[in-house]
C-alpha cells in the first residue's frame, strides 16, 4: 500500500527531487521550458528565468540560495531552502502557478511562493512518518478486517462493541492514512489531521459507550453522565473543528517580500563615509604595539607595573591580585588633551577569562624617573595624536547631504541601516585613549558632569594588546570593551571610579 501511495505521488510531481547544484537543476527544468526562457551563465553560476510578467535570477553561494525577482523596474530579493526549492519555484513561475496579489513601492506579495516550504520533508522526517503511519494503518487494517469477520459470524446480531471497535479503527486507519500522504504533500493543516482524527474519533466512541450505558441500564447516575456528554462531547466537537479547520482556504502559501535596493557601489560608499567621518572627528590616541626597547616607567604592555611605596596593586572582589594589562606615561602624548599632561595611567583587569567589569585604573600623578626595577616580559607601546570620528547620531539625511555633493546618486528606499551594516562605512576598529563612545551604557549611573560617559580606554575585539596580553591561554575568544569615566573624575584626574562595558554588553 506504501508503495502505490509513493509511486502515484511521485507521478504527480511531489518533492521527492534530490539536486546537488545550479546547473543540475538547469538540465532537469530545460526539458521542458523553453530556451528563449531559461537561461544558465557558467560563469556566475547564475540561473535565470523570464516570462511576460517577471524575470528570476537565482544565485548560489555555498549553502545560500537566493532567488531575485525583478518585477516592474523593481527587484525583490528571496532567500530559498535548498537547491531543490530553485527548481519548483521556476517550475511554478512557468505554470503560472504563482501569481502577484499586491505591489507596492517597496512591497510585493506573491500568493504561491510558500508553495515549496509548506511541502517540504525533510528525508529523516518523511521516513518517521512513513513509518509511523504504515504501523497505525497497519494495525488499524488488522482489527478492522478482525472485526468485519467477528460481525459476519455473527451477521444475525452484531455486537454494540464490534461495531464500535470497527468504527474506531476505520478512523485511525484514515488517521494512518493522512500521516503517510503529508509524508510528501500536504499543507500545514494537513500535518494536524491525525491529531484531530484521534481526537474526534476517541470522542465519538466514548459517547456512543455513555449512550450504551443510558440504553442498557435505568439505574444510571445522571450526574455521572451529564459530565461524560459535556467532556467527550467537547472533545468530538473539537477534533471536529481541528479536522474542518485543514479545508479552509487561507493565505498559508503568501509571502511578502521587501524591496532590494541597490545600494552605491563600494568606492562610492567609502567617498560618502570618508566626507561624512572628516566632519565629525574628536581627539583620540591611537595605541599600538612597537619593537623598541621599554622602560620601567615608560609606556608598555605586560611585564611588572611601576610601583612606589604605599600604594597596592587593585584586587578582585575575593580579594585576588589583579593582572597588570598596560600602562602610559602621559608626559610621552605628543598633544594635550583632556588627561593630565604627566604621570603613569596604569590599567588592570580581572583575569584571563574575557570578563572586563573589574577593569581598575591606577594614576601616579607623580613618576620617579629613577625607579628602575624589573620590568619582566613587556612589550613597548607607542601612543599617537589619531583622532577618530564620532558616527553615533548619523542620521540618513547626512547620507543624502555628502553623496548630493559628491555627485552620487542614492536609491530614496535606501535607510541608514543600509549603510551603518556595510564594511565600506565604517573605520577599521583601533586601541585608543578617548575618542568617541564606541558602546553605550544604560541604567542609573550617574548625571550631568558625574555621569560616566567619557571614554577613556577602547580595545577593539581584535586588538593585539589583547592577543599579546593573553599568551598564556591558546584558544581564548577576544572580546573588545570600552571603559568609561565622568567629566568631574577625569578634570580631578580620579581614575578610582570607572565602568567597563564588555562587546555585546551594554550596560
Amino acid at each position: 500500500m506504501t508503495l502505490i501511495i509513493i509511486i502515484t505521488l511521485h507521478n504527480r510531481g511531489v518533492i521527492i527531487k534530490n539536486m546537488k547544484d545550479l546547473a543540475e537543476v538547469f538540465e532537469k527544468l530545460n526539458k521542458s521550458i523553453p530556451a528563449e526562457r531559461l537561461g544558465f551563465d557558467r560563469a556566475t553560476q547564475n540561473l535565470n528565468y523570464r516570462n511576460d510578467r517577471l524575470s528570476l535570477s537565482i544565485t548560489q553561494n555555498g549553502d545560500d540560495i537566493k532567488m531575485s525577482v525583478i518585477y516592474g523596474g523593481r527587484r525583490f530579493d528571496h532567500k530559498l531552502i535548498n537547491i531543490n526549492e530553485a527548481y519548483y519555484q521556476v517550475k511554478r513561475f512557468h505554470n503560472n502557478k504563482v501569481s502577484i496579489e499586491e505591489i507596492s513601492e517597496k512591497v510585493l506579495r506573491f500568493k504561491g511562493l510558500k508553495w515549496y516550504k509548506l511541502n517540504h520533508r525533510p528525508t529523516a522526517l518523511r521516513i518517521f512518518m512513513l513509518i509511523f503511519g504504515g504501523l497505525i494503518s497497519l494495525v488499524s487494517m488488522f482489527f478492522i478486517v478482525a472485526g468485519a469477520l467477528t460481525m459476519i459470524r455473527r451477521a444475525a446480531e452484531p455486537g454494540f462493541n464490534d461495531i464500535t471497535i470497527f468504527l474506531f479503527f476505520t478512523i485511525t486507519l484514515y488517521a494512518g492514512m493522512s500521516v503517510i500522504i503529508n509524508a510528501f504533500r500536504g499543507t500545514f493543516y494537513g500535518g494536524i489531521h491525525f491529531i484531530a482524527v484521534i481526537i474526534m474519533g476517541f470522542g465519538l466512541i466514548m459517547l456512543l459507550f455513555a449512550i450504551k450505558d443510558i440504553v442498557g441500564n435505568s439505574d444510571y447516575d445522571a450526574r455521572d453522565i451529564t459530565g461524560t456528554f459535556v467532556l467527550f462531547g467537547f472533545m468530538f466537537v473539537s477534533g471536529i473543528a481541528i479536522f474542518a479547520s485543514g479545508f479552509l482556504k487561507r493565505r498559508l502559501d503568501d509571502i511578502t517580500i521587501k524591496r532590494t535596493a541597490e545600494l552605491p557601489t563600494a568606492n562610492d560608499i567609502r567617498k560618502i563615509y570618508k566626507k561624512i567621518s572628516g566632519e565629525r572627528l574628536v581627539p583620540a590616541f591611537k595605541i599600538r604595539l612597537e619593537n623598541d626597547m621599554p622602560y620601567y616607567s615608560g609606556s608598555r604592555l605586560g611585564g611588572f607595573p611601576y610601583r612606589e611605596a604605599g600604594v597596592n596593586p587593585p584586587v578582585t572582589r575575593d580579594g585576588k591580585e589583579m593582572n597588570f594589562f598596560f600602562q602610559i606615561n602621559l608626559s610621552e602624548l605628543d598633544e594635550e588633551s583632556q588627561l593630565p599632561k604627566q604621570g603613569i595611567l596604569q590599567f588592570f583587569l580581572n583575569d584571563n577569562s574575557g570578563y572586563y567589569s573589574d577593569l581598575k585604573v591606577i594614576y601616579f600623578p607623580h613618576v620617579d624617573s629613577l625607579n628602575e626595577n624589573e620590568i619582566g616580559e613587556a612589550k613597548k607601546i607607542r601612543v599617537v595624536f589619531e583622532p577618530k570620528p564620532d558616527m553615533n547620531n548619523v542620521e540618513f539625511e547626512d547620507i543624502l547631504s555628502a553623496a548630493s555633493e559628491l555627485g552620487i546618486s542614492i536609491n530614496p528606499d535606501l535607510d541608514i541601516a543600509d549603510f551603518l551594516g556595510n564594511e565600506n562605512f565604517m573605520t577599521k576598529p583601533d586601541d585608543y585613549l578617548l575618542g568617541p563612545q564606541r558602546l553605550f551604557l544604560r541604567g542609573p549611573v550617574g548625571t550631568g558632569e558625574e555621569k560616566p560617559d567619557i571614554p577613556l580606554l577602547s580595545i577593539s575585539p581584535k586588538s593585539p594588546l589583547n592577543k599579546m596580553f593573553r599568551f598564556d591561554t591558546d584558544n581564548f575568544e577576544y572580546y573588545g570593551f570600552q571603559t568609561f569615566i565622568s567629566r568631574y573624575n577625569l578634570m580631578n584626574a580620579d581614575f578610582s571610579n570607572v565602568i567597563t562595558v564588555p562587546d555585546g554588553m551594554n550596560y
